[in-house]
């Protein structure tokens, strides 16, 4: 029964089993050495108790008694609580059995525990992490957790300082639940990590990486750019467990510019430059205008009048014909245009949406990157001349 933990745990003859399943859990959690006393070991349970029992309790600083339904007579639990009440000690009555305990019969002055209810449970655990002085890593009641680094790191939960991990991990618990832990390396490097506990009863393994975020640090940009239809991009430490997921890092800035100015060449790569664009000329039959002006000159003499009329419709016909072209020249010069804005068009939309999936993979912000499919008032910048040959 001799412990360096000073408190005495008190029970009843019929409850020696369950009290030392539940120790046990008890030691467990708290990861001390505590050896209960045996019922096999007393003779007189009179002589027993003015021998171990009392001497035990007076210097224990606190009580842990197990009480049932039917230990109300049990001699030296009954004398223990009453020792315990008259030296003001503090005591913490724990049920074993089935049934409800009367605190009244008893003298309690705090309810009895059920150890078998979770909160219960924790709050008792908590009570004596405190009153025996332990220290703690992470929380007092949760599951075991051991976190792994790639390099020599602090490990922090909000400005908490779990600890360091030298190579061999650091042990710590968590309690259920979800919350942020940072991996700091020495040269300043860092990672945040959100960690989901499912209950407080398991033990959990979780790596952490900064090798990704360090290389990051000491080298630019341009080292890390990549092709998005060919290459996959930089791993950067990203986890894909739903339990422990990176969530953000001291390189975030540099992993945007990456992957903005990757999509940006990518996108400048897929663009189409527009054509140049040749207008059909237009060609006038010297032979035929010769061939006109004979004709007029000859019918002149017969009949001026008539010979006016023709050359005007002549020249009438040529203009008709000059502006049809002219627009013909004008539809094609437009179409070659609207076909390359919308090639470039659909590749700006693509490597936009590329881009944004990537920048959702590492919860960073979207972005756009800068149109350069369509020039400014293009339809007013672009001139032609036509050759005509007249």
């Amino acid at each position: 029964m001799k412990s360096k933990y000073h408190f005495f745990v008190a029970y009843p003859r019929d409850g020696e089993d369950e009290t030392k399943a539940i120790l046990n859990i008890v030691k467990k959690r708290l990861n001390i050495d505590y050896e209960l006393w045996s019922y096999a070991d007393v003779q007189d349970e009179t002589e027993y108790y003015q021998e171990v029992v009392e001497p035990a309790i007076q210097d224990a600083e606190f009580v842990l008694a197990f009480v049932g339904k039917q230990s109300e007579e049990d001699y030296l639990l009954n004398e223990s609580i009453r020792l315990c009440s008259n030296l003001n000690k503090s005591m913490v009555p724990i049920k074993v059995g089935s049934g409800r305990i009367k605190e009244k019969n008893w003298g309690f002055r705090t309810k009895v525990v059920d150890f078998y209810d979770e909160s219960q449970r924790i709050g008792l655990i908590e009570q004596m992490h405190g009153w025996l002085g332990l220290t703690k890593v992470g929380d007092v009641y949760g599951s075991k957790v051991v976190i792994k680094a790639d390099t020599p790191s602090v490990i922090m939960r909000n400005d908490e300082v779990l600890g360091n991990d030298t190579g061999d991990g650091l042990k710590c618990v968590f309690a259920k639940g979800s919350r942020d832990i940072i991996v700091k390396s020495k040269d300043g490097c860092w990672n945040r990590y959100r960690y989901q506990v499912a209950d407080n009863d398991s033990e959990l393994h979780f790596e952490v990486s900064l090798d990704g975020v360090r290389q990051l640090a000491r080298y630019g940009t341009s080292a890390f750019m990549f092709n998005p239809d060919s290459d996959s991009i930089p791993r950067w430490d990203l986890t894909n467990r739903k339990d422990f997921m990176l969530v953000s890092s001291s390189e975030d800035q540099k992993k945007q510019n990456i992957i903005v100015n990757s999509y940006n060449n990518y996108y400048c790569s897929k663009l189409k430059p527009y054509p140049e664009f040749h207008p059909e000329t237009i060609e006038h039959s010297k032979g035929l205008c010769i061939f006109f002006w004979i004709i007029s000159i000859l019918l002149c003499f017969v009949a001026l009048g008539t010979g006016l009329l023709i050359i005007a419709g002549y020249y009438i016909i040529r203009r008709r014909r000059d502006k049809m072209v002219e627009r013909r020249n004008e539809r094609r010069r437009k179409q070659l245009i609207s076909d390359t804005d919308n090639w470039n068009r659909s590749a700006w939309y693509d490597a936009n949406e590329r881009l944004n999936k990537e920048l959702d993979l590492y919860g960073l912000s979207h972005t756009s990157l800068r149109n350069l499919g369509t020039p400014s008032r293009y339809l007013d910048t672009v001139h032609y001349e036509y050759k005509q040959i007249r």
